[in-house]
């Protein structure tokens, strides 16, 4: 017997929730057999490029030798904001920890110490939708890259699966909202 309306339903999201976390925790056990130095090392170097400073630095370079660019850094502060507008509210309320937590998140907003969803994987993403739209042939370079950032987060056991598809899908939408906000707007 049902207590309140919908708590069938919410028995059934904890399912499937958990379902999901299994999945989770089997895939990185799996991948733990595969860490070495050569691969953590390699990780933390390749998963910068999917940080706000290295993409910052990057459009500030694109705008220092391309004036006619600076529309992309509009679009990618734009996506920027809409992704912390969807990803912070989603890790208060998720509040899904680390697979790893380390004492390094001790120094992190609170936010951002928690892992869904994936935060490098909203903005590599992001980054790919946005270069997509206004260089179509960007497709070809920026998927295998936002893919490879996406593999670093866990290979460092910094996400888990499911917090990198969110974090992905997040950025994709963010995205198009940038660009087509913009040119609605234009």
């Amino acid at each position: 017997m049902q207590v309140f309306p919908g708590e069938g339903m919410i028995h059934k999201m904890n399912e499937i929730v958990a379902k999901i976390t299994e999945a989770d925790n089997a895939l990185n056990s799996y991948l733990f057999k595969f860490r070495s130095p050569w691969l953590a090392t390699t990780s933390r170097i390749i998963t910068r490029t999917g940080s706000s400073p290295f993409l910052i630095l990057l459009c500030v370079i694109i705008l220092l030798f391309q004036r006619r660019d600076c529309l992309l850094l509009t679009y990618f502060l734009i996506a920027e904001i809409v992704e912390l507008m969807v990803i912070i509210p989603l890790r208060y309320f998720v509040k899904r920890k680390r697979p790893h937590p380390a004492n390094l998140y001790r120094y992190l907003p609170s936010w951002n110490k928690y892992s869904f969803p994936s935060q490098h994987a909203s903005r590599m993403f992001a980054l790919t939708m946005i270069l997509w739209f206004n260089y179509p042939e960007s497709i070809y370079y920026m998927t295998p890259a936002a893919i490879l950032v996406c593999f670093t987060r866990l290979a460092l056991e910094k996400h888990y699966l499911s917090d990198i598809l969110v974090g992905a899908a997040v950025g994709l939408l963010a995205g198009v909202v940038a660009v087509q906000g913009m040119r609605c707007l234009a």
